[in-house]
């Protein structure tokens, strides 16, 4: 089972969801009301108030004005106060806030893995898969490495396309996937030849590669990304593809996730306990993974028992690791002031005459 901040279980499941949902962009040409943006409020005060007033956000209307509202979107949508047409525009916004985009997690999943399933088609039309090694150029386009008589070269000179299928390996036993399809081209040209070195040299500099083998580049032109296996597959285009970023978290994220199971596992319950409203008595609760926008949690309950992906999402986007250590330290910390209901002691400020 899947707890995710969304706008029909967000109020129920993650009360932290909201501060992802207020940093959406302006939605849609429509009269109703849309979330523009959210103050941040000091630890103090999200101490003091009840959940439901933390993410208390500054609301603006098509004509301009603003109004105080004590929750976001997804009470609006529970309640029936969004019309049809913008819960959905707003449930879409969520989702996107929540994750990387489908482009974005293809690329990624390229700009991590190494290897990967290169198939081709044979000259009787059946399609042969094999391991590769690839690179990636400055679009994510992969750039392989095939030996003149190679199967799969043979199959090029007859039908240049092509499908690249690769998958990473997340702690969690979760995989992240993509299979790019696309046509598949010798590179000639000496210019881009030593561009394309380059790239190969990065990604495998301590290796050798076989000598007398030749360059070759995938023109990617659409990507099926799936989040994991047994999860929906989304078509991504090859403009979208190109035009996306991987996730800057990405050669660091398996480091921050290891340190917090083995260091901070007392936080992770916490998220759940505070931040997902779990009232299920938790037997073992695990993050699985991170990523510019949040984290991911695996949980398994006692009573009832029963295992739950949870997706908390950060106040704000972080860009590096120090920046994702510095959130994860003052959710945790924030966490932990509301499980034990700390108010912060008044501070007196006396004034002395010299």
């Amino acid at each position: 089972m899947e707890v995710v901040a969304n706008p029909a279980k967000l109020r129920a499941w993650l009360s932290c969801g909201v501060a992802a949902v207020a940093e959406s962009k302006q939605l849609g040409r429509s009269s109703t009301t849309r979330v523009a943006s959210r103050r941040l409020l000091p630890v103090s005060s999200l101490i003091s108030k009840p959940l439901r007033e933390q993410w208390a956000g500054s609301w603006e209307t098509e004509r301009g004005g603003k109004s105080r509202r004590p929750l976001a979107v997804a009470v609006a949508v529970a309640e029936g106060v969004v019309e049809e047409e913008e819960k959905m525009r707003e449930k879409e916004e969520v989702k996107k806030l929540l994750r990387p985009t489908p482009a974005e997690g293809a690329r990624t999943v390229m700009e991590t893995c190494k290897e990967g399933t290169l198939s081709t088609l044979s000259e009787d039309g059946w399609p042969l898969g094999t391991e590769v090694r690839f690179a990636v150029d400055t679009d994510g386009n992969p750039v392989l490495r095939l030996q003149p008589g190679a199967t799969h070269t043979k199959h090029i000179l007859k039908d240049s396309r092509c499908s690249l299928h690769v998958q990473l390996e997340q702690p969690g036993r979760r995989k992240p996937q993509c299979t790019l399809q696309g046509f598949i081209r010798k590179i000639e040209d000496i210019k881009l030849k030593e561009r394309l070195e380059i790239a190969w040299e990065r990604r495998f500099a301590s290796e050798q590669h076989t000598a007398g083998d030749d360059l070759y580049v995938m023109n990617v032109e659409q990507v099926l990304q799936s989040p994991d296996m047994g999860e929906e597959e989304i078509w991504v285009s090859g403009p979208d593809y190109w035009a996306a970023a991987a996730d800057p978290l990405r050669e660091v994220a398996k480091r921050i996730v290891e340190d917090m199971n083995r260091n901070h596992w007392e936080d992770i319950r916490r998220f759940c306990n505070v931040y997902a409203k779990l009232d299920a008595e938790l037997e073992e609760a695990s993050m699985t993974w991170v990523d510019r926008l949040g984290f991911d949690l695996r949980v398994l309950t006692k009573s009832p028992q029963n295992i739950l992906e949870i997706r908390i999402p950060f106040t704000r986007e972080v860009t590096d690791e120090r920046d994702a250590r510095s959130s994860l330290t003052i959710m945790a910390q924030i966490a932990w002031e509301q499980e034990r209901s700390v108010t912060p002691s008044e501070v007196v400020l006396a004034t002395v005459e010299l």
